[in-house]
């Protein structure tokens, strides 16, 4: 555990000007070095205040910005409040919906302000980080909107600890519960805590709460209810009852004091309610001393995403994180389905043997029976679901992004573990609340049966000439077995695993990766050539001219093939092309728009018992069993069985699949960087913009369509911080249209966006 250069753990503290005074001077004897951090607006003020009444120096209080900062609030009428002493004063009828950092622009969310070294370096080396006492609105969010702070503080492995306010605030607060308090931050950061310190709820007289109530005002209740899914969460099979406040452990104590205090407009001196500053700070430091810097973090929570777990490796994710993970997700398992069978595998990536041996541990010490198969693609663990049947799966895999990155993949029977699911694990990390007994491991091949499975699927019968990029991914090994079993001959790049990814990124939705597959396809004369991400579960195709084909296409290819026994339907997820909606009608299908993510789309084809789905990004989702999942290696091989029986070139078969379509024009998908905490609300305001113009699909985001057939799209990224765009239309001046409206709609929250 990193500590300060006497060796005394560091806490840094976020809270309002009374908050800090009150904390600092009850630390000013512990054992810990506290470093305070005043709010951004009039932090020059702050300091001076807290100097002047503490005598607190530069070390012991830092800014987190030398910018000029306004905090702006939005109110649910969709006006705005600018200045603390506005947003204090509210408006009365109208709740804040939200808050952002405004400079020379009001109005306009701003994210690029520049954090001071000195708070960033404390950051970094904190043991444990505080959020509170202070105002939610104007105290505690405005610095945490600051994009590196935001960063920071999310990445970190220091506990964090949020302590909520007393009592509600009129206008800002009425009514919030701790979990309201704690959802706020949430939504607007991004940030996930340990650690809930909130009062009691005793010791304040009946008199001194009903003045509070006279003037809109009341004391802040955990609200508890017994329900996993409700906002507070109770776990009574812990060693200790533990409460999960947002899935933060909440520490009730009695913080409360009533002072005499004079209303500096009329004279008169009444009884307020304020934290009791040794009580606050012994709470504090029982909380620090048995739960923040005793016990070691294992996870951080920057790494739980919507459908998986991911992080950098040796920052977020270690070997001890794995193997707290994996004795969740053997807990996770062994309550669900009263079994503990799990199947694992591992990636490439160098880190990724390591993390799963860990990840074993924590899944022995649970008491479930793990069924090891090694260094294997990410389809063939869940072909080794079905195979062994066995009740969930864990596959170590950062997938396609780069070689700094791993993470987990998580399923429970064929389905991929995510959304509320997900996080029901990540509450098990958190209260400590684990299965205990002794598993064993055994190791299996699954690579055998895999490949009798896909040789008994696919029937080729003649010799093809196709050239392989498996990106240095895991895929490549066995691409090539496959094959050369079906009897082609192979033109092999970058086929030796090497998880740090030497030749180009493992991801062949990107087009530059490509570029030496399509130039090999064309040297060696291939019939085609396929490429494959990091864990074999992404496909790009190329043609034998040397023509990379849009993912569209190729997923329209499958669904005509997937429909020539029959009408059936087919998934794809919101960024697909209406030329590809427009084809499985043509062909006979029934098509279906779903959320992006194989968490979205495998749930859905099941439910719908659909034949084919896919995503823009190269998934091609199979209902083949025991291929009920995507899988690129399949793919690959039952592309090469379609151009065998169509008895013509990759490229003139695409000709008469896109025969008598409408011919589009499509934009690739366009990222634009964008703060976790800040995505979800832009294109909420964008959707919103948008609905009392146009017709809008908000399955994902919002596909806007400004006519029948050209649309819009804009999502937040379910893996990084980043807004997805993608554009479509009949023509290219309409398409360029298109992109400026968003773009000027975007230039509202993200001034800094230019033309794509």
């Amino acid at each position: 555990m990193p500590k300060t250069e006497n060796g005394r753990q560091q806490v840094v503290v976020f809270a309002g000007t009374q908050g800090l005074a009150m904390l600092l001077s009850a630390y000013r004897d512990a054992p810990w070095d506290i470093t305070g951090v005043v709010p951004p607006a009039n932090a020059g003020a702050a300091f001076a205040q807290l100097h002047s009444s503490l005598g607190a120096t530069a070390e012991e209080v830092l800014i987190p910005t030398l910018d000029r900062v306004e905090v702006c609030a939005e109110l649910s009428d969709a006006s705005h409040l600018i200045g603390e002493a506005a947003i204090t004063a509210g408006r009365e009828g109208a709740s804040i919906r939200r808050v952002f950092l405004v400079s020379d622009s009001p109005g306009r969310p701003q994210t690029d302000f520049r954090p001071t070294p000195e708070l960033l370096a404390a950051l970094r080396t904190a043991d444990a980080i505080v959020i509170g006492p202070g105002s939610l609105f104007t105290n505690l969010i405005p610095s945490l909107l600051i994009r590196e702070i935001n960063d920071t503080v999310r990445q970190s492995m220091a506990r964090k600890i949020f302590i909520c306010n007393l009592m509600t605030q009129p206008n800002q607060t009425d009514g919030y519960s701790v979990a309201d308090h704690v959802r706020t931050i949430q939504q607007h950061c991004g940030l996930r805590f340990d650690y809930v310190l909130a009062h009691s709820g005793g010791m304040i007289s009946p008199e001194v709460l009903q003045r509070y109530r006279d003037s809109a005002a009341d004391l802040v209740v955990a609200q508890l209810v017994v329900n996993d899914g409700s906002q507070v969460a109770i776990f009574p099979d812990s060693p200790q009852e533990i409460v999960l406040v947002e899935g933060a452990i909440l520490m009730q104590r009695d913080l409360a004091m009533e002072v005499l205090q004079e209303d500096p407009l009329t004279g008169e001196r009444h009884l307020v309610v304020r934290h009791d500053p040794s009580k606050l700070g012994e709470a504090l430091r029982s909380v620090l001393h048995d739960y923040a810097l005793e016990k070691k973090l294992s996870v951080s929570r920057a790494i739980f995403r919507e459908y998986d777990i991911r992080g950098i490796v040796g920052a977020e994710l270690t070997t001890s994180a794995l193997e707290a993970m994996g004795r969740a997700f053997g807990t996770y398992i062994l309550r669900r389905t009263g079994r503990g069978q799990i199947v694992i595998g591992h990636d490439a990536r160098p880190s990724s043997l390591p993390f799963s041996q860990a990840a074993v541990r924590g899944l022995l010490e649970s008491g479930c029976e793990v069924l090891d198969i090694g260094q294997v693609p990410t389809p063939l663990t869940s072909f080794a679901v079905n195979h062994f049947w066995v009740d969930g799966a864990i596959q170590v895999t950062a997938s396609h992004n780069p070689a700094e990155f791993n993470g987990l993949k998580l399923q429970v029977g064929m389905e991929p573990l995510a959304g509320a699911e997900l996080q029901k694990v990540e509450r098990l990390i958190a209260s400590g609340a684990f299965a205990s007994g002794r598993g064993q491991r055994l190791a299996r091949d699954v690579i055998y049966p895999y490949l009798n499975c896909l040789l008994h699927k696919v029937a080729v019968s003649r010799p093809f000439k196709v050239a392989v990029d498996a990106g240095h991914g895991v895929n490549g090994p066995l691409a090539l077995r496959l094959l050369r079993e079906l009897g082609c001959q192979v033109v092999p790049l970058y086929c030796e695993p090497d998880g740090t990814f030497p030749a180009h990124a493992p991801d062949p939705s990107e087009e530059e990766n490509l570029a030496d597959l399509a130039q090999a396809v064309l040297e060696h004369g291939c019939d085609l050539g396929v490429a494959f991400d990091g864990d074999g579960d992404r496909i790009g195709i190329v043609d034998e001219r040397g023509q990379i084909l849009p993912p569209d296409v190729f997923l329209l290819l499958f669904a005509r093939e997937a429909l020539r026994d029959g009408p059936g339907k087919a998934v794809f997820e919101v960024r697909c092309s209406e030329m590809l909606f427009d084809g499985v009608q043509k062909y006979g299908g029934i098509p279906i728009m779903s959320r992006c993510g194989n968490t979205s789309i495998l749930p859905r084809m099941l439910q719908e018992r659909a034949l084919i789905g896919g995503e823009l990004s190269g998934h091609i989702f199979f209902n083949d069993p025991p291929i009920e999942f995507d899988d690129a290696l399949f793919a690959a091989a039952k592309l090469l069985e379609y151009i065998d029986r169509a008895g013509m070139p990759l490229s003139q078969m695409v000709d008469h699949l896109l025969d008598g379509l409408p011919r589009y024009v499509s934009s690739p998908e366009i990222r634009i960087d964008c703060p976790d905490y800040l995505k979800e609300e832009v294109v909420d305001a964008v959707r919103d913009s948008y609905s009392s113009r146009f017709r809008v699909i908000d399955i994902d985001g919002a596909r806007v369509y400004y006519d029948e057939k050209d649309w819009a799209l804009i999502r937040a990224s379910n893996t990084s911080p980043k807004l997805s765009l993608r554009f479509e239309a009949l023509d290219e001046v309409r398409l360029a249209t298109m992109k400026e409206s968003m773009r000027e709609e975007l230039l509202r929250y993200l001034p800094e966006v230019r033309s794509f």
